[in-house]
């Protein structure tokens, strides 16, 4: 049960599950199990992953449910990030919470990670900074560097753990070893040959017009979104946190309404009840969010598109 002591950080969350993805992909391991489907579980999971990452959700999710199902630790860790996206009709942090746990307790280091994030903020579950220590140094012992960065900044913060400013060193100078190790792996794989720099000295014809055109589609869209302040597992929460959040609102601009929309879960698991304001641009709904998140900095904040 989420609590206004437990407030949602999924917006840090969501962005540093996006940028996790890479690493994922480079940790898989490389298998020949054959899905029920009679696809290849890599390339089941490799199809569920580019859903994901273009924000096709409910692709993703068909993609990897029956491999998650199976018990596959890479399908069980993106179903649980799936679940973890605000915008996900059936958005549900106690279920990715699971989910992760599970993937987490087969030695997968990216599961592992994520989870002790969760278990930081008592997102989905309750908050345990000792509990979430041990995680992220069973991922960092596979060098997972994001969880290498993650002890560095617990032992600096004393959070789990007893403050020790020279481990939070020796921890940043090991995570930043190992980014600089893959920068120069990565590098050497990407170094383009005499004449593919001939090659990309020459533009193609139209360059300039396909520019414009991928300009005019990346505009932002006016209208049609609102800003998610948070979900809870029961409305005198929800109520709380509102009653916290509109005095601030009010003094950022007071045509903001923040109201409770309740939903019921489609896993059965009773009513989650949301945080949300009015639809508006999207210039608007970013520039709270930035003046929100200074104010809150542990209070969850999205821009998502506006649902009935």
């Amino acid at each position: 049960m989420l609590t206004p002591t437990n407030r949602l950080a999924s917006l840090v969350l969501f962005v540093a599950a996006l940028n996790t993805s890479v690493q994922v992909n480079a940790q898989s391991a490389t298998t020949n199990t054959t899905a029920a489907s009679g696809t290849s579980v890599t390339t089941a999971l490799s199809a569920a992953r580019a859903h994901f990452k273009a924000g096709e959700l409910d692709k993703a999710f068909d993609r990897s449910i029956t491999l998650a199902d199976e018990g596959d630790a890479h399908a069980l860790h993106l179903v649980g990030r799936i679940h973890l996206q605000p915008r996900y009709r059936n958005f549900d942090p106690h279920e990715s919470a699971r989910l992760l746990k599970l993937a987490a307790e087969k030695a997968y280091a990216p599961a592992q990670h994520d989870l002790a994030e969760l278990m930081r903020r008592g997102l989905g579950l309750p908050r345990d900074a000792l509990l979430a220590f041990r995680w992220h140094l069973q991922a960092a012992e596979q060098r997972y560097r994001m969880s290498e960065l993650a002890i560095a900044d617990m032992y600096a913060r004393g959070e789990g753990v007893a403050a020790n400013q020279q481990q939070a060193s020796v921890w940043r100078t090991r995570a930043r070893r190992a980014k600089n190790a893959v920068s120069v792996s990565a590098a050497k794989a990407t170094t383009p040959s005499r004449a593919q720099t001939a090659a990309a000295r020459k533009p193609p014809a139209r360059t300039k017009a396909k520019s414009k055109a991928s300009a005019r589609t990346s505009a932002p869209v006016q209208g049609g979104h609102h800003i998610q302040l948070g979900a809870y597992g029961t409305e005198a929460a929800a109520v709380r946190q509102q009653d916290l959040l509109v005095k601030q609102l009010q003094r950022l601009s007071p045509n903001v309404r923040l109201t409770i929309v309740s939903a019921n879960r489609n896993d059965g698991h009773g009513t989650l009840h949301r945080l949300r304001t009015q639809s508006m641009d999207l210039g608007s709904a970013r520039f709270l969010c930035g003046k929100l998140k200074k104010i809150f900095p542990e209070s969850g904040c999205f821009v998502v598109s506006a649902t009935p």
